[in-house]
């Protein structure tokens, strides 16, 4: 497998604006209008994402004029990200294929594919252990894995622990539709962001930038850390904080599995 050492690594990133600008900025400048594109749609199916996200038993009012326009900004940057990230990763690996991978004339062996399956693959990038087609698609489904764990797991289990609070104290609880959706989005986007963490594991391991073994040896450290993050982002109740915290712990375990099986020989 080819490697890039660290510093080279650092020393490519530093320069590549500078060298690179004007071939950054064509790959990226489509993300943008994409990203334009898929909220203005995101506008449109709003409503029905609206009350696909709010629970029957959750009273959702606006308190000002403006609620309602600030719910369907949020709820389309949504759906916007949702659609646009896994564009976004694929002209992200592209342009790194074109930056350290300048295009050069191969002659496939017989039975060997050069869509960036083999080792040899023209399509995989120094130190990555998968073809840019490969990594794009696992790194969006692990994102839109994180947004419906969020969006349908996680932020449920907070409102209802929410109701269930207001319900022992004889409260009645009334959620601004900007507030609701601020929190959702706010929830959202970062766990889908850390469910990309096997992802992460998998490619610094290939690329030797982390040990394998230090990351088994500081295990505990992380799932402390990991359970930390969970109860901040979660009520305060112990079993909820378990609840968030076993799926993070398991997608830093499933790193873990495939960066040692990628480095079995």
């Amino acid at each position: 497998m080819l490697q890039i050492e660290p510093q080279t690594l650092a020393r490519r990133l530093v320069r590549l604006y500078v060298e690179h600008g004007d071939r950054i900025a064509r790959r990226l400048r489509p993300i943008v209008f994409l990203f334009l594109g898929a909220w203005l749609v995101g506008l449109g199916v709003a409503p029905f994402v609206f009350r696909l996200l709010i629970l029957p038993s959750v009273t959702v009012v606006a308190f000002n004029l403006t609620d309602g326009l600030a719910m369907l900004i949020r709820v389309a940057a949504l759906f916007a990200a949702a659609v646009t990230f896994p564009a976004f990763v694929f002209a992200v690996f592209r342009l790194l294929r074109e930056l350290f991978l300048p295009p050069t004339p191969q002659t496939p062996n017989p039975g060997e594919s050069d869509a960036g399956g083999g080792p040899s693959g023209p399509d995989r990038l120094p130190g990555f252990p998968f073809s840019i087609r490969t990594t794009w698609l696992i790194a969006s489904g692990l994102f839109l894995a994180g947004l419906a764990f969020a969006g349908l797991g996680l932020f449920p289990l907070i409102l209802r622990f929410i109701l269930r609070l207001s319900g022992q104290l004889g409260i009645t609880p009334l959620f601004g539709a900007a507030e609701y959706f601020s929190f959702l989005v706010g929830l959202a986007l970062p766990i889908a962001l850390f469910f990309e963490l096997p992802l992460v594991i998998v490619v610094l391991v290939s690329a030797n930038v982390v040990r394998l073994d230090v990351l088994k040896r500081i295990r505990k450290y992380v799932y402390f850390f990991l359970y930390v993050i969970a109860s901040m982002i979660t009520p305060p109740d112990v079993l909820t904080h378990i609840l968030a915290a076993l799926p993070l712990i398991a997608l830093y375990e499933l790193g873990l599995f495939f960066a040692t099986r990628l480095k079995r020989p």
